[in-house]
C-alpha cells in the first residue's frame, strides 16, 4: 500500500488515531441533539446553552493549539489518554446537570479541555512519525474517523435521545 515496509505497530497507530477522533468527532456533536430537550426540561433559553457551546469552541480551539505544543514535548499517550478521560469524566457528568452554570463549567470548559487536547494535532504528530513517506495519506485515514464518528455517534445518539431521553445521550457517551 505504501511502497515502504510498515509495522503492524504503524497501521496500530493509525487505527488508535480512527478511534480517538472517532469518538472526539461524535461525541463533541451531542450537544446539537439535546440542546432543545434540555433546555426545555429546565426552562431554560437555548441561548444559555448556546453560551456553553460558544464557550467550548473557544477553550478546544485553545486546547488544540496547546496539545499540539505538547505533542513535540511530551507523550502523546498522556496526552491522548488524558484527554479522552476528562471528555468521558465530563461530559457522563452532563447527565447530572441542573444549573446554567453545570453547562458551562462540564461542556464549555471542561469537556473542552478534554476534546480539544484528545485532537487531531496530537493524533497527526502520531501518525505522522509513524508513516514519514506518506503522511498525507495516513492522516487522512486517521482524520476520516471524525466523519465517521459524527456519523455513527450522532445516529446512535438521536435513537438513545428518542427512547431514554437527554440525560441517556450524555451517560451512551
Amino acid at each position: 500500500m505504501f511502497g515502504q515496509r510498515i509495522t503492524r505497530n504503524a497501521f496500530a497507530v493509525v487505527a488508535i488515531g480512527f478511534v480517538v477522533l472517532f469518538i472526539s468527532g461524535g461525541s463533541r456533536n451531542a450537544i446539537g441533539l439535546v440542546l432543545k430537550p434540555m433546555a426545555e426540561s429546565f426552562g431554560w433559553e437555548r441561548t444559555v446553552l448556546g453560551e456553553a457551546v460558544a464557550l467550548f469552541l473557544f477553550v478546544s480551539a485553545l486546547c488544540v493549539f496547546f496539545s499540539g505544543h505538547l505533542a513535540d514535548r511530551i507523550s502523546l499517550r498522556a496526552i491522548l489518554g488524558g484527554g479522552l478521560f476528562i471528555s468521558a469524566v465530563s461530559i457522563g457528568l452532563m447527565s447530572l446537570v441542573t444549573e446554567p452554570w453545570h453547562a458551562l463549567l462540564l461542556y464549555g470548559i471542561a469537556f473542552a479541555i478534554g476534546n480539544g487536547t484528545a485532537s487531531i494535532a496530537p493524533v497527526g504528530v502520531m501518525v505522522s512519525r509513524q508513516f514519514p513517506d506518506k503522511v498525507g495519506v495516513a492522516n487522512s485515514i486517521a482524520i476520516s474517523g471524525m466523519g465517521f464518528g459524527q456519523l455513527v455517534i450522532i445516529a446512535a445518539l438521536a435513537a438513545i435521545l428518542v427512547g431514554l431521553g437527554w440525560q441517556s445521550v450524555f451517560l451512551w457517551l
